[in-house]
């Protein structure tokens, strides 16, 4: 990706519209090359610099190139090896506040509905409402744990338990918007 930045820089100069086509570029190859969002932000991000930190001076895509995989081995190693990520505590971190906003609010409903209070209904569909950050942190952590246990080996002994967690992704999110939709109605 440097070297052709580079490349790009040398052939056609460093400014505005260029720092465009090449942060447009460096994002299409990381969401064609199947990038997560954090892979896709720092494609982005490392184009911008490219083009608008560019040092005048030949032969510097090699310093470029080698720096690049030196930070980069690095970063794999301290990731992958010296302090991996564990993928089921980042799940549990997440899954456990988006079931409680399910839960609560189902109970909130409840009661709401139980003593004919429209008014507690309609706070437990607001609550609700917004608590989807919560069940995109669950989506977020299951790619996350994914991605880990796919780089680190010394992670990979969770791969079944992080299956089970996968296949309820869609319906942890399907019962979120069915729950939603449980208390919209009790409130009309």
């Amino acid at each position: 990706g440097i070297g052709v930045g580079n490349a790009f820089v040398e052939a056609v100069g460093a400014g505005f519209w260029q720092m465009g086509v090449i942060v447009t570029l460096a994002i299409l190859a990381a969401v064609g090359l199947g990038g997560t969002v954090p892979v896709v932000n720092q494609a982005a991000s490392t184009a911008v610099l490219l083009v608008a930190v560019t040092p005048q001076g030949r032969d510097i895509e090699q310093t470029r190139i080698a720096e690049a995989l030196i930070g980069g081995a690095a970063a794999l190693l301290v990731t992958t090896v010296l302090l991996p990520l564990n993928p089921l505590r980042l799940i549990n971190r997440s899954a456990g506040p988006a079931f409680d906003a399910v839960s609560e609010q189902l109970d909130a409903d409840a009661k709401a509905l139980l003593h004919r209070d429209a008014a507690a209904a309609d706070r437990a569909l607001t609550t609700m409402r917004g608590s989807q950050s919560r069940l995109a942190l669950f989506g977020d952590a299951i790619e996350g744990a994914k991605e880990a246990i796919t780089l680190s080996p010394l992670q990979r002994r969770h791969r079944n338990t992080l299956a089970h967690y996968v296949a309820a992704g869609d319906p942890v999110s399907r019962a979120f918007t069915h729950s939603t939709a449980l208390i919209r109605r009790s409130v009309t």
